[in-house]
């Protein structure tokens, strides 16, 4: 008898350990033409629009982006094309406690960078729980 392992893909808010009651965690933004994240990507508000976060430092080492939150499902702006932006994109803004193992803070990011976006998400109250 031949044994099958089969392994499942990553569910929609995998990151996601907890969220306040209702949708008080909840909010939904547009997401800026050029764009394509995946669920569990960090987002940062640029000219009122959500975008992935690039992990910008000042010189204290503190992130310097507008931090929006964590986005939930995958999306797609890249092929909407030139200045087609996505409406109603749900993310986490506040109230939640999220796995850092299952977010995607931003390509090429180091533990620096990783200190720098925890503590930002923490002033929205996203905690990170491992």
């Amino acid at each position: 008898m031949t044994t099958v392992v089969k392994t499942e893909g990553r569910h929609k808010e995998e990151f996601l350990v907890s969220e306040g009651n209702g949708s008080i965690s909840r909010d939904a933004a547009t997401l800026v033409s050029g764009q394509k994240v995946t669920d569990g990507t960090v987002l940062v508000f640029s000219a009122g629009k959500l975008q992935a976060a690039a992990g910008t430092l000042n010189s204290s080492n503190k992130a310097t982006e507008t931090f929006a939150g964590i986005v939930s499902g995958s999306w797609d702006a890249s092929s909407t094309g030139t200045n087609a932006d996505i409406t109603g994109v749900p993310y986490i803004a506040r109230y939640a406690e999220y796995n850092p193992n299952r977010v995607t803070l931003y390509s090429g990011s180091d533990s620096t960078h990783n200190t720098a976006i925890k503590a930002a998400l923490a002033a929205l109250g996203l905690i990170a729980r491992a």
